[in-house]
Order: C-alpha cells, then sequence, then structure tokens
C-alpha cells in the first residue's frame, strides 16, 4: 500500500510541480489525539491514539486544481509496530462559486488496503459551503459504494462550524450491510497567526454487523498559503477533510 501511495503522490507532485512552482500553495499540517471506542454485538473496545495529516492545494492550469493529502496514524504507543497510512489526490475545477471534480485515495484498513474512487462537488455561498460526494471503495474482503454530504458555517473567516452525513452499502465475504454515518466538527484559527486548533466527533453504524464506533479528536493545525479557514478551504485544500470514513468502518469489521 505504502508504494501505490507512494507513486501515486509522486505522480501528481511531478505534473503538478510547474504550477505550483509559479504559485504559491495552500494548505495545512495537523496533530490530533484520537479515541475511538467500537461495540460489536456487545463487544466493546476503547482505543487511544494519535494523527498526523497533512494537505496541499493549488492551481496547475486555467481553473483547474490539483489538492493531494496525507495521513499517519497510530494507536496506544504502537507509533514502532502499526503505522496506517492513507493518501488523496484530487483533481478539481472552479467555476464562480462552484468546484466540481474526482479524486482517488488509498489507505491501510485491517491489514489490507482500501482503494477508492469517487466524484465530488462543493459549493461557496456566503458564509456556508456546500460539500458532496460518492465513491467506490474496494479491497481484497469487501467492496463498497458511499455517498457523503457536509455543511460548513462560517461565523466568522476564523471560525468554521460543520456537520456530515454519510450511508452507503458494503458487500463483506458474501454478504450484504447498510452503513450510516454522522458526524461534527469545529476549527478556531487564532487571529494574526497561522495556529488553529479543531475537534470532531463522528459516529458510524453498520446495521445487519450489528457494529457501532464512535470517534472523537482534538488537534492542533498549522496553515499556510491562505487569509482565514474559510480562504483556505475555498482554494480545495480541505477536500481532503470531507473524504473518509469508509476506512474506518471497515478496519472496525
Amino acid at each position: 500500500m505504502k508504494s501505490l501511495f507512494l507513486a501515486t503522490a509522486a505522480l501528481a507532485a511531478f505534473a503538478a510541480a510547474p504550477a505550483l512552482a509559479q504559485t504559491a500553495p495552500t494548505g495545512s499540517i495537523g496533530l490530533a489525539w484520537t479515541n475511538t471506542d467500537a461495540d460489536f454485538g456487545g463487544l466493546t473496545a476503547e482505543e487511544d491514539g494519535g494523527l498526523i495529516d497533512g494537505n496541499v492545494a493549488g492551481p496547475i492550469f486555467g481553473d483547474w486544481t490539483v489538492t493531494m493529502g496525507a495521513s499517519l496514524a497510530w494507536a496506544d504507543g504502537a507509533f514502532d509496530e502499526d503505522r496506517p497510512l492513507s493518501g488523496q489526490v484530487h483533481l478539481t475545477r472552479k467555476v464562480g462559486g462552484l468546484r466540481a471534480g474526482g479524486f482517488v485515495a488509498a489507505s491501510d484498513a485491517g491489514g489490507e488496503t482500501l482503494t477508492s474512487v469517487g466524484g465530488e462537488v462543493q459549493s461557496y455561498m456566503g458564509a456556508v459551503t456546500l460539500t458532496g460526494g460518492v465513491a467506490f471503495s474496494t479491497m481484497e474482503s469487501a467492496d463498497a459504494i458511499s455517498a457523503t454530504a457536509d455543511v460548513a458555517f462560517y461565523p466568522m473567516a476564523n471560525l468554521r462550524l460543520n456537520a456530515g452525513l454519510g450511508g452507503g452499502q458494503i458487500e463483506f465475504t458474501g454478504s450484504n450491510a447498510e452503513f450510516y454515518s454522522g458526524g461534527v466538527g469545529a476549527e478556531y484559527q487564532f487571529a494574526g497567526t497561522p495556529v488553529s486548533l479543531y475537534t470532531a466527533y463522528d459516529h458510524t453504524t453498520v446495521d445487519d454487523a450489528d457494529l457501532d464506533i464512535d470517534s472523537v479528536s482534538f488537534g492542533l493545525r498549522f496553515s499556510f498559503g491562505s487569509d482565514g479557514l474559510q480562504a483556505r478551504e475555498q482554494s480545495g485544500a480541505d477536500l481532503t477533510r470531507t473524504v473518509g470514513g469508509l476506512a474506518g468502518v471497515l478496519s472496525g469489521l
């Protein structure tokens, strides 16, 4: 999986390099504490961990933008043993207040490689950003189709409040199951600095498997190339925030 991610990231970086060299890129780097609580048919498990993530976006030609993101996670002091890695590459076009395009993503999930491809659209309407996407995901033991929607509200340029919903169907070792997810989040960037604090809560239910997963995260983020959180999102850098969740579902099965 790591070789796949590195090859994908290297190809995207090579293609984007000429344009990014002429235009300052926009993005962020974050470090978070995470807590995951899973309930599988009455059996429960809880795990603390950490997450390092980063993303960068920039124009490549005309109205087109390339966005790249990566994250590295670890749990319960197992940083030297188990380090799930994920990566994403997005190609979108922004016309007026609308951005649309597609993405490819790969991540570690339960010892296998989960690969996803999909389409996404983002609409900027004053203080509100609407994001929607669909994806097909596959790994050795499972396939899934999913859809997600996210609403972000900016009371001020440096404060984001967001809520999202998702759902889909997964085929796992010959059985079909439906899953649903929902979450909320917030991020505040300190005035005059590139530093922000963020938090998120997500809940996922897999109906036919009697599985519920709750996750909470608190983190610190450093942004570059943008004047505030809303400007960062409208640059396309935050597309990586609204893609995900399915990897967590599959790794919990």
